[in-house]
């Protein structure tokens, strides 16, 4: 597989129109990356350079995408000729993206025309978002419609508010799923690439999401603007030799792993220059203690239950033994 690393200049540009890099990474995507492409291509936002990176993939995908490139000079292809995983391979997208916002694209997802026109008209007049996000529709594998949840729209936010987005990301509970959806949105590549310098892993959507939560605004289009495919089995699960799966699954199968990880996600805000010394001092320490008594009250949750399983589970066998 060739890295068409040398035609990065064939994008055409135009002026007074912000360029929008598209991020797709895939790997045997040939059953849905054509109509992902279809869509991307169909914008009403025109102003586009979608890379696409195939992750070494055995079936037809390359391919495929190389009709494609051949036909828009907006599409640059590269290949790898191991798998290097998602991570990886996303990273090296990254490094190359020239817009001034970025999407990070599924091979299975498609977008309404008027998606990127919309989210970047909204970034474009609010100077304080870091990023824009529109009502996703989600549907299962067997195009079954699932939800198509709102979100809340914080242009600046305050101390508070930036407290309380902290606590739904980082908190264990069904609302934080919720707040997770921002990353289905369109970023500044700017920030992008500031928070990259110094994250060492890759990283999960809800730390990702936390940092630019601190100081930054999310703007939320309330409009049904794209479909997202729910797979009916986790990323780890359908690519289980992939590094992120691997480490993922190792710090969960551990005892206390699921607290590590959280942990690890606030050692990194504390630490890293992306976030301002303001938030470091007036945010992070009360959602550190907001999160952490409330992971202290899920472990005792879960402990209760699990002696109650275990008594119930043991009188039941005494009942049968007397019988």
């Amino acid at each position: 597989m060739a890295d068409d690393s040398a035609d990065d200049n064939k994008i055409p540009k135009e002026d007074g129109i912000p360029l929008v890099t598209i991020s797709m990474p895939v790997f045997n995507g040939e059953g849905t990356i054509g109509n992902a492409l279809d869509s991307i291509l169909a914008q009403t936002h025109t102003n586009l350079e979608i890379i696409v990176s195939d992750n070494a993939s055995d079936d037809k995908t390359y391919s495929i995408c190389q009709n494609y490139a051949d036909k828009d000079s907006r599409i640059i292809l590269q290949g790898h000729n191991t798998n290097i995983g998602v991570y990886d391979n996303s990273r090296s997208i990254w490094a190359r993206a020239t817009g001034k916002y970025i999407l990070f694209s599924g091979c299975d997802d498609t977008w309404k025309p008027d998606f990127v026109e919309k989210l970047v008209t909204a970034l474009e007049n609010n100077k304080h978002a870091a990023l824009a996000a529109c009502r996703a529709e989600y549907y299962s594998e067997r195009d079954e419609f699932l939800n198509a949840k709102p979100l809340k729209n914080l242009d600046r936010p305050t101390i508070l508010q930036a407290i309380q987005r902290l606590y739904h990301l980082l908190y264990i509970g069904e609302e934080s799923k919720n707040y997770n959806r921002y990353i289905l949105g369109i970023f500044r590549l700017d920030l992008l690439k500031k928070f990259i310098a110094d994250y060492p892993d890759l990283p999960s959507d809800t730390s990702f999401l936390s940092a630019f939560a601190c100081d930054y605004g999310f703007v939320f289009v309330d409009a049904p603007l794209m479909k997202k495919i729910k797979n009916d089995k986790p990323f780890r699960e359908r690519y289980k030799d992939d590094p992120y799966s691997i480490s993922h699954k190792k710090a969960l199968g551990s005892s206390f792993g699921r607290i590590k990880m959280d942990i690890d996600r606030f050692t990194y805000l504390f630490s890293t220059t992306f976030i301002s010394l303001r938030s470091k001092i007036f945010v992070l320490p009360p959602a550190c203690l907001i999160v952490f008594f409330g992971l202290g009250i899920f472990c005792i949750r879960t402990l209760v239950k699990r002696f109650i399983t275990t008594f119930k589970t043991e009188q039941k066998d005494r009942k049968i033994e007397t019988l």
